[in-house]
This record gives structure tokens, C-alpha cells and sequence, in this order.
């Protein structure tokens, strides 16, 4: 069974929405710490991690955040984002 036109533009645009809202999040925190660079790589010291992963984090963040927002290699980055959450 085929479904209705109406069906498919709804759920492509529930698809968008739930992207755009879980990039949003990511991007969000990969401009907190750009905005704020000194003091989270001052936190990231405090926890016990080196600051020298603090750029790889924000590059993950970022690419992976932009990737989901605008739809390309979105379960890879997902799967990369999931393990990042994981991790921190």
C-alpha cells in the first residue's frame, strides 16, 4: 500500500525537526566552548583529562552536529555523537 502525499511530507518534516533539534544541541555546546575556550579547558584539567582534547571534542561536536542538521551521514555521526555522550 502506497501512503498519501500528506503522510510522507509529515513525516520527512518530523525527520527534519528531530535532526535540527539533536544538532542543536551539539552545536550549541561546540559554540559554549569556543565562546568560552580558557575555562573549558580549565574544567576539562579539573576532571582529570588532558586540554589537549578539549579541540577534538568541539571538532566533533561541530562536524557531527552540522552533519545531522543538514541530513548527510547522519547515523554515522549519530553512532559518533552517541559514543562521544557515552564517554563524557
Amino acid at each position: 500500500m502506497i501512503a498519501p502525499a500528506r503522510t510522507v511530507a509529515a513525516e520527512q518534516a518530523a525527520l527534519l525537526l528531530g535532526r535540527l533539534l539533536i544538532a542543536t544541541l551539539f552545536l550549541h555546546e561546540a559554540a559554549a566552548k569556543l565562546g568560552n575556550y580558557v575555562g573549558a579547558a580549565a574544567y576539562v584539567r579539573s576532571v582529570g583529562m588532558p586540554d589537549a582534547l578539549l579541540p577534538a571534542a568541539i571538532a566533533l561536536e561541530l562536524g557531527c552536529g552540522l552533519a545531522i542538521a543538514i541530513g548527510i551521514w547522519t547515523r554515522p555521526a549519530a553512532l559518533l555523537l552517541a559514543g562521544f555522550c557515552i564517554v563524557t
